[in-house]
């Protein structure tokens, strides 16, 4: 999240319905009755075994699983010989397609391996000015002491509120807030709708 980077599960998810040549899968049908199946077959694989990684993915570790299905399909695009220029740009878009899959996986796995949470730097802003605020409510009070005492609390809370935010939202594929595998899920569902 602090990288700045773009969201790996939307990258999956856009992949393989690219892949699977749309939203619902037609673009498929470009392709013959064999290379379709295991195209198709291949991407259940692989959205199925992605999708069973996801809480292993989310510490960094991947499984063979994926990898492998992964690697059959792209056995499987590489087997497909396009007859005409419609099954050629679909073999091309779908194979750029595969690509950004596979880095989008890549990069998933190492930004969870890799994940220390914000930077040093930004904790230091953070508690600085949290020391600030909380300085300034305990120091410049009301005259009414209930009335201070509640100001004091309600900054503190708020405070802690923020902080509790960034730890959450410092490590995306853990936690409260973590990404999920529903994405991946429902392109499985998709592809698995007998066509």
């Amino acid at each position: 999240m602090w990288s700045g980077g773009r969201d790996p599960l939307d990258c999956d998810q856009r992949a393989v319905l690219v892949g699977a040549g749309g939203a619902d899968g037609q673009g498929l049908e470009v392709l013959g009755g064999a290379e379709r199946v295991r195209i198709r077959s291949g991407l259940l694989e692989y959205g199925r075994a992605s999708s069973a990684e996801w809480t292993d993915a989310a510490t960094g570790r991947a499984r063979p699983g994926a990898e492998t299905a992964l690697n059959r399909l792209y056995g499987a695009y590489e087997a497909v010989m396009p007859r005409d220029d419609t099954q050629r740009a679909f073999l091309a878009t779908s194979l750029a397609s595969l690509r950004e899959l596979s880095k989008a996986r890549t990069e998933r796995l190492l930004e969870a391996r890799s994940n220390v949470g914000p930077p040093l730097s930004l904790w230091l802003v953070i508690f600085l000015t949290s020391g600030l605020v909380l300085g300034f409510s305990v120091v410049f009070g009301c005259r009414q002491a209930r009335m201070h005492y509640g100001m004091v609390g309600a900054v503190s809370v708020l405070v802690a509120a923020n902080l509790f935010l960034v730890v959450e939202l410092g490590y995306p594929f853990l936690g409260e807030f973590a990404t999920s595998p529903e994405p991946l899920r429902a392109v499985v569902e998709i592809l698995s709708t007998p066509r």
